[in-house]
């Protein structure tokens, strides 16, 4: 996907980029927008990161109407946001559909159906390039990563400003005069009551357990993102030595084979694997249930946070400076190896590294101390759903 972008989306910006140098800048409509569009391509976790700034446009607009433009793997979580009066879909598993779900964004893009479009990707031509087809509106985009990029945009958003990500995508709000609200949390998912009653079914015999949910998994893209599924093993163990404890395995149905793999490990009468079984509600349901969760830098992890149940999540890779959890009682650790964290949208994230030692240098018993740490303060979350 990043040598299409970088093959079709490169040269598509700088026909878009000439043009735009010929026509006036649009008369600026971001004071009071009636039609706003979102545009967050990759990354369910890092949709879920964006939604105290959509949030906040929403307060500050209530008459607008948003629109997230996004790809088909992600419409159950568009679908599950209440920020978002519309999700429009470009379906990427299909050429043709692609083709055509383009051309259709394109055209009404060119046409100037939107009042302002706000582009949340860090380092993708193709938004960028869909953003620069706004000659008549106002539309916005980060600085200095790529820069042609910054040429399809009226107005630049610093990508240094903000520590967190969720900072990050709050700097797009004093553009058009709005002030960000400092430490807003993750906007839960919308649940519907018969996924509410399918999780309390599934979880009715555990009760009085301590629930902690373990996510072993990460997508595609990321496989280094993996704590090894020795030291799950070890960790599992560990905890399992609380007679009142529970592990509730989570992944979805291409995880499953996988996640099968440390459920065998471990006995089976303390253990709950719930991968490739739940939806997203559902999954959203469990999380929010759960008195802690674990697991790699991935989805499931901001899931968590959003359902308010704390966390220990394991970073390497990447850095928990901008993507670890908020919550107080949680904690995102890191190794502190040399070499990391070597990811960054300078480079468009694109991996070097064959042996994730900065992973492997996080040992079962330093995450065993931050969750019994955790578990031993007191605050148990569970949501009886």
């Amino acid at each position: 996907m990043r040598f299409i972008d970088w093959l079709l989306g490169l040269p598509a910006c700088l026909c878009v980029a000439a043009i735009r140098r010929l026509r006036p800048h649009p008369a600026r409509t971001g004071d009071d927008p009636r039609r706003i569009l979102v545009v967050k391509f990759f990354g369910l976790g890092s949709i879920l990161l964006a939604t105290p700034m959509v949030r906040r446009l929403r307060e500050c607009f209530p008459r607008a109407a948003i629109t997230i433009l996004t790809f088909g793997e992600n419409r159950e979580i568009a679908s599950r946001l209440p920020v978002f009066d519309q999700a429009r879909l470009i379906r990427s598993n299909v050429v043709g559909a692609f083709v055509s779900d383009t051309l259709a964004a394109m055209w009404d893009i060119w046409r100037g159906r939107y009042d302002l479009i706000l582009d949340l990707e860090f380092f993708s031509y193709y938004s960028a390039f869909l953003c620069g087809l706004n000659l008549r509106r106002r539309s916005l985009g980060f600085a200095a990563i790529k820069r042609v990029r910054e040429w399809m945009y009226d107005d630049l958003v610093s990508y240094e400003g903000g520590e967190h990500i969720v900072d990050k995508f709050n700097q797009f709000l004093p553009a058009f005069g709005v002030a960000p609200q400092t430490g807003a949390p993750l906007l839960p998912l919308v649940v519907t009551p018969a996924e509410q009653e399918r999780v309390a079914a599934l979880l009715a015999p555990l009760r009085g357990k301590r629930l902690i949910a373990v996510n072993i998994n990460t997508g595609p893209l990321a496989p280094l993102r993996k704590w090894p599924l020795d030291y799950y093993q070890q960790l599992g163990e560990t905890l399992l030595t609380d007679a009142r404890a529970h592990l509730v395995l989570t992944g979805d149905g291409n995880d499953r084979p996988y996640v099968e793999q440390l459920a065998r490990r471990l006995p089976a009468e303390r253990v709950l694997n719930t991968a490739g079984t739940l939806n997203l509600g559902e999954l959203f349901a469990l999380l929010r249930s759960m008195d802690l969760f674990i697991g790699n830098d991935s989805g499931p992890a901001h899931l968590a946070e959003a359902g308010g149940a704390p966390s220990v999540i394991l970073f390497g890779p990447e850095t928990s400076r901008l993507y670890g959890p908020r919550d107080p009682r949680s904690v995102g650790l890191m190794s502190g190896h040399f070499c990391s964290p070597c990811l960054n949208v300078y480079d468009g994230k694109r991996y070097r590294c064959r042996d994730n030692i900065c992973l492997k240098r996080i040992l079962p018993a330093e995450v065993a101390a931050q969750a019994r740490r955790i578990l031993g303060a007191g605050q148990e979350n569970r949501v009886h759903v």
